[in-house]
């Protein structure tokens, strides 16, 4: 009986958490940071890497936890597949390595923000 009733709260839970995730999804936008660039307007398929990565390793972590280094897989725009090795980094800020071994910034972020921060490190 208690079991069945911690399975029902960490489905709760995982459930509000993933809603938490789409609605940041919904109003912020992906921007990735390459070495010695600013950030820049993601393209959609690393947008879509970044929310498989939010919604299967990082919504389901418990607090205090480091979310997983994973290898997500994606359609690529230009065709075949987008693959790349995420980890966290923090402060809601992720990280790739990408095909050439290049590490890559990647985070969800308003507009305003971004461009708050690309002022200030010019």
């Amino acid at each position: 009986m208690i079991a069945d009733q911690n399975h029902i709260n960490k489905n709760l839970k995982y459930k509000i958490i993933e809603e938490i995730v789409a609605k940041m999804i919904d109003t912020k936008q992906c921007y990735i940071r390459r070495k010695n660039s600013h950030w820049q307007d993601a393209r959609a398929h690393h947008e879509r890497a970044l929310q498989l990565y939010l919604m299967t390793y990082v919504a389901r972590t418990e607090p205090g936890i480091m979310p997983e280094t994973a290898l997500i897989s994606t359609e690529h725009l230009d065709g075949g597949l987008f693959e790349a090795q995420f980890s966290y980094v923090g402060h809601g800020v992720y990280q790739y390595v990408d095909e050439s071994q290049n590490t890559v910034s990647i985070m969800m972020a308003e507009p305003a923000i971004v461009s708050h921060i690309n002022r200030i490190t010019d």
